[in-house]
């Protein structure tokens, strides 16, 4: 239903025209949240909205491993431009999310949905890594 919102909302707000900051803006998500859906029970299953089966835990690494480092780097790299500031914004510079969103003209509650879609991106680049080391 939210998804169905953003995008009537999105297309209310380019009113036909293919250009527009919050028109832009809204196409970058995709469909749903951070975690696909079906990874979750369903109303008439026995735990709704409970795991399906949990995510495969990470081996061990340290966090000076250059393959970590060089992987998320390039995840960063290429998440969209606004995207990017968000995250260096927040996560590595340690700003506020108010300071953020007004340098890139967005609301507070864009810039955090933009935060949230973008750490489960670069999330979902280093759990490929990190379970491609798991199973060597």
């Amino acid at each position: 239903m939210k998804a169905w919102l953003g995008r009537a909302a999105a297309a209310t707000v380019l009113g036909g025209r293919q250009h527009g900051r919050r028109g832009l803006w809204s196409r970058w998500f995709r469909g749903g949240g951070p975690v696909p859906d079906d990874a979750f029970q369903g109303p008439g299953e026995l735990y709704p909205r409970h795991w399906r089966h949990f995510p495969e835990p990470w081996p061990p690494v340290s966090d000076s491993e250059p393959a970590i480092h060089k992987r998320l780097r390039q995840a960063l790299d290429e998440l969209p431009a606004t995207w990017r500031e968000v995250v260096r914004g927040r996560d590595i510079a340690g700003r506020d999310g108010g300071d953020v969103a007004r340098e890139l003209g967005i609301t507070v509650e864009q810039q955090r949905t933009i935060l949230n879609q973008a750490r489960a991106a670069l999330r979902a680049r280093l759990a490929d890594l990190l379970s491609e080391q798991g199973r060597r």
